[in-house]
């Protein structure tokens, strides 16, 4: 892997081009956004957004957190000096829980999220997880549950940081069901 170089501290760009990425009609309605703190003492700059989906009767579909962490000098670990960690939860149907190809397919929704944006990673890594619930006794009578966690993480060029938000918003959208839209096709914001 090559690393990205390191250069001037770029984070006033990097916050400028993440702010206009979040106010553009790029990112679906359907995912909530909110700022949370960032980590500290893990860079110089740091920045974290967690997102919902909740379904038409406010019941979630998925979760997640971004978080963009820029150390202007560069972590060698990184290979570079803008990186990007995410998380996503998920519902899935019990069947889809099983599927012995989930892990698999989960790790391709990421990688796809990021062709999608076109941006360029090194150092990536990650880990995909799924859950299962069957109750029994009792509680015999519920629904069996499934989810499925993808963790990762990678580094950018400061100038792809936006591309990694969306790339995050889309995997997020991808873990919850929604249907993908086509290029240039915009979905229409949630009835109230």
């Amino acid at each position: 892997m090559k690393p990205i170089p390191a250069a001037r501290d770029a984070w006033p760009e990097i916050e400028a081009a993440i702010d206009a990425a979040r106010r553009s009609r790029i990112i679906r309605p359907e995912i909530a956004l909110d700022d949370v703190p960032a980590p500290v003492r893990l860079a110089a700059h740091g920045l974290a957004i967690n997102g919902e989906i909740l379904d038409d009767h406010d019941n979630e579909l998925a979760h997640g957190r971004f978080v963009l962490l820029h150390e202007p000098g560069g972590q060698s670990e990184w290979l570079g000096n803008t990186r990007v960690v995410v998380f996503v939860h998920a519902a899935l149907e019990p069947e889809l829980a099983v599927d012995p190809f989930l892990l698999e397919v989960g790790w391709d929704w990421l990688l796809e999220a990021i062709a999608r944006h076109d941006a360029e990673v090194v150092a990536h890594s990650g880990t995909v997880s799924r859950s299962g619930s069957q109750s029994f006794g009792d509680i015999a009578g519920r629904p069996a549950e499934g989810a499925i966690e993808i963790r990762a993480s990678w580094t950018v060029a400061p100038a792809q940081a936006a591309s990694s938000v969306l790339a995050w918003c889309d995997l997020l959208a991808t873990a919850a069901g929604l249907i993908p839209l086509g290029d240039g096709v915009q979905s229409l914001p949630r009835r109230p």
